[in-house]
């Protein structure tokens, strides 16, 4: 039997090729497209806080003066899941939850009683995080806080005394050690962070001047709180402390910018302490320049070290040693902001010491002056500061021009002796908020 094959036509052979050829081709093509696309696409993670709150069964319950325990057991019933109370967990509770996440539940019934819980894999624990508890390991964490700003200790010391037990200060290293439950962690955190903010800074400018009687009358300074003229006109500078209160004492305070004008009289320090520098009449001891920080101390000193030997040491064992004396010029001065940062308030402290003979055991006997008050300028105000005598001793010579210099005639012609003059320390301070 012969069979009859007759030639398939273009258009079934193009079906053909479409049906089983191309379009399977492009349908892998794109299936392979969108495996590679979801590859490459990131996937939204849920964090574990936001699974854990998906997750947690829903607590729905009033409790009115019940038993803390007995409230836990109803809400673990209620979860699903164990909650195992420890020894310290006792009182009573009234709390009111609808439709409220089991942690959250929690929160609100143990805090008010210093409880903590913390969840391990299929049960809470329950209880006291303070260290006295014997299970507070179990719910607690430690970290490490290192201020940024303030020393630890400091810092330790400005916050609320409930964190005490929970803490630990190296002070070498300036950490903070707190071991507690992460809510407390996260609380003791917070805290710092409002404190441990960079402080403001002051400069203090200070020229610690040594001024004679006769300059004191120069510059026009009268403690008893005026200041005069060449003319001996009078302007009335008011003074900061009680000068009934000063009237006893060497020490006497002026304040406010000691260069604005006092009625139409405008007075301006630095010129004639120069003048009477260059009369011999004033002498500059410092004019240091130094920051400190809000609330914290300044010193400022000019002044010798002198050593003196002197026996120590049992009566028949005896040896010399050499004693340190230090004695001149101090200035301490603590600053303080105001709020609005306008104003600056000085703890200053002065003091002058200088040597005026020797003990019996040899050592020096030192004369000390000083004084401590508290002033409130605006800032870049001066202060000025007196009434802190020095004396010393200083050798005079008069003599007549040409004929005093000759050789052995000029003692002739010449007086040498020495003088004892009195002057005063004046201090001028100003301080500028940075």
């Amino acid at each position: 039997m012969k069979r009859d094959f007759s030639p398939i036509s273009p258009d079934k052979r193009y079906q053909f090729y479409l049906s089983f050829v191309i379009i399977p081709l492009l349908f892998g093509t794109l299936l392979l497209n969108l495996a590679l696309a979801q590859e490459e696409q990131p996937v939204a993670e849920t964090t574990r806080t936001e699974q854990e709150i998906v997750t947690q069964p829903l607590i729905t319950n009033i409790f009115y003066d019940t038993d803390i325990l007995q409230a836990l057991r109803d809400i673990s019933a209620q979860a699903g899941i164990s909650i195992i109370p420890d020894g310290s967990v006792q009182g009573l509770v009234s709390l009111e939850v609808s439709e409220v996440p089991l942690e959250e539940c929690l929160r609100r019934l143990l805090a008010p009683h210093g409880y903590t819980f913390r969840r391990y894999k299929d049960y809470y624990l329950v209880g006291s995080p303070k260290p006295d508890n014997v299970a507070s390991y179990l719910l607690t964490v430690t970290e490490q806080i290192k201020p940024s700003y303030y020393k630890a200790k400091e810092l330790a010391s400005l916050l609320s005394d409930y964190y005490t037990p929970f803490i630990k200060i190296n002070e070498s290293a300036n950490v903070i050690s707190i071991t507690a439950s992460p809510d407390i962690i996260e609380r003791f955190k917070n805290d710092i962070a409002e404190i441990d903010k960079p402080p403001r800074q002051v400069l203090i400018e200070a020229l610690i001047t040594e001024v004679s009687r006769d300059g004191l009358q120069a510059l026009g300074i009268d403690w008893s709180g005026s200041v005069s003229r060449r003319n001996d006109t009078l302007f009335s500078l008011q003074l900061l402390t009680n000068i009934a209160k000063l009237a006893d004492t060497t020490f006497g305070l002026i304040f406010g910018n000691v260069t604005k004008t006092l009625g139409s009289f405008t007075y301006s320090w630095t010129p004639s302490i120069q003048a009477l520098v260059t009369q011999g009449k004033a002498n500059i001891r410092a004019n240091p320049k130094i920051v400190t920080l809000d609330g914290q101390k300044a010193s400022i000193v000019v002044g010798r070290e002198a050593y003196y030997e002197i026996l120590t040491g049992p009566i028949n064992y005896q040896y010399t040693q050499l004693q340190m004396i230090k004695y001149g010029i101090s200035l301490d001065i603590i600053p303080y902001i105001s709020q609005d940062g306008k104003e600056i308030t000085l703890d200053v402290q002065p003091q002058v010491s200088d040597v005026v003979g020797q003990g019996i055991t040899n050592l020096p006997v030192l004369n000390t002056r000083s004084a401590k008050t508290q002033i409130r300028v605006k800032d870049g105000e001066k202060i000025v500061i007196g009434g802190l005598f020095q004396k010393g001793e200083r050798t005079e010579t008069k003599k007549i021009p040409f004929l005093g210099d000759i050789p052995f005639l000029g003692l002739l012609f010449r007086t040498t002796r020495r003088v004892t003059q009195e002057t005063e320390v004046v201090i001028f301070i100003t301080p500028h908020i940075l």
